[in-house]
């Protein structure tokens, strides 16, 4: 049996060659030899899609391993305390799509860059000069971090559970993915609670609320989410731009410390969770014992 758990969050088309072989192998009685188990944290690209048809191969996605890869870059019972906030938010978009482009351009014609922590480089999603999108605004950043400079460089994987600063109370971001019918998250929608953050992020139909569905305080008095619940991505944008303009204008920014820790707390559990299922995993543990955890 080949059990395989991907902390990367995007597994490659070389990888699922590699199961392929396994899965084709056959004995003197032309019987399969391996039985494969593949956990990812996403559910399966095409790729993956097209192995399901051996009856040897379980894809199982379990969305919470993501969280397995921050305990490789911080000591989460060794972090600083949470900062009280400066500014008002915080929106780094350093690989871009259509929609964190859209995002940046409506901050720049509000005329809301100011009031945050804002970064945006003319790079496209897969780290090329832009050739698909169309991107107006030049490279942008309003902060200093050795970790976030001006040249395309993907920062260390540790810098991206980090923010550059510290000092602001809502992460806005846009995920990836905007068009699955499922939620998935990245680091991304993840790391604002463990920074104390109020968490506001643009994905799927019902990603916040999937997040609140995992214990996570989402703020529902402080944030109104009516544009997560759209269906039609071009609304939950505009919905999203306009909850994000008020938030970024409030005036006096509420104070959720207590409840920060408690978010922050929260995800350290759950970290300690997602470890359980790695660890159970490595051990070859039967498929069904995982759905129990």
């Amino acid at each position: 049996m080949f059990v395989h758990h991907a902390l990367d969050l995007f597994p490659s088309e070389s990888l699922a060659n590699h199961i392929q072989n396994l899965l084709d192998k056959r004995d003197n009685n032309n019987l399969c030899t391996e039985l494969v188990y593949f956990y990812c944290a996403r559910r399966p690209d095409k790729e993956f899609v097209a192995l399901q048809k051996y009856d040897n191969f379980t894809y199982c996605c379990v969305p919470l391993i993501a969280l397995g890869q921050v305990g490789l870059h911080l000591d989460l019972y060794n972090l600083p305390d949470i900062t009280e906030p400066n500014k008002s938010y915080c929106y780094l978009s350093n690989r871009n799509t259509p929609e964190r482009v859209a995002i940046y351009d409506f901050l720049v014609k509000e005329n809301l860059v100011h009031l945050g922590y804002v970064s945006f480089r003319d790079r496209q999603d897969d780290g090329t000069i832009h050739s698909q999108i169309t991107i107006g605004s030049e490279t942008f950043r309003n902060f200093d971090d050795p970790e976030y400079n001006d040249d395309y460089n993907h920062p260390p994987r540790s810098a991206q559970w980090y923010f550059p600063q510290q000092d602001f109370l809502f992460d806005f971001n846009a995920e990836t993915f905007q068009g699955e019918k499922y939620p998935w998250l990245s680091e991304k929608g993840y790391k604002g609670f463990l920074w104390g953050k109020i968490v506001v992020s643009l994905g799927q139909q019902g990603m916040m609320h999937y997040l609140e569905s995992l214990g996570f305080d989402i703020y529902r008095d402080i944030v109104d989410f009516t544009y997560d619940l759209q269906h039609e991505s071009h609304v939950r944008q505009e919905l999203f731009c306009k909850e994000i303009k008020r938030l970024a204008t409030t005036k006096v920014l509420p104070d959720v410390m207590k409840r920060a820790y408690k978010n922050r707390q929260h995800f350290v559990e759950l970290h300690a969770r997602c470890n359980q299922i790695l660890s159970a995993i490595d051990q070859d543990i039967d498929v069904e014992l995982i759905r129990g955890f």
